[in-house]
């Protein structure tokens, strides 16, 4: 099984890597969190950085990215006042929005839709 498995997202901190993982199983895709060193050195402790990976079969990830988006819209409803997203630029959250992969998908909802609420395009 393992050879069907390609990784779906990483993480600095297994607790974020544990309950993706939770959340994918619960809906019935088999995930497994595998050790990955990101090749650079800690400025605290000189030692390489841990990231973890979510391995998932390849024909699980639309529907898994589907699901955390869906979980992600839920949550935009209840964005706390102070949160860092709602004092980026316009420029800032277009760059959020270009470079999708490099952020969770709450931050990348509540962009395009701070976005569109300033009355901006967003493709």
């Amino acid at each position: 099984m393992d050879a069907e498995l390609r990784v779906f997202k990483t993480y600095a901190f297994i607790e974020e890597a544990k309950a993706l993982k939770a959340l994918l199983e619960t809906n019935e895709m088999p995930a497994e969190i595998v050790e990955v060193s990101s090749g650079l050195d800690s400025n605290f402790s000189g030692e390489f950085q841990k990231e973890y990976a979510i391995k998932i079969q390849h024909k699980d990830f639309e529907r898994a990215q589907a699901y955390l988006e869906q979980i992600a819209e839920a949550q935009i409803a209840n964005v706390p006042d102070g949160y860092y997203l709602l004092d980026f630029t316009d420029e800032e959250l277009h760059d959020l929005v270009q470079k999708k992969d490099e952020w969770n998908e709450f931050d990348y909802l509540l962009a395009k839709k701070l976005l569109k609420e300033r009355g901006k395009h967003v493709d």
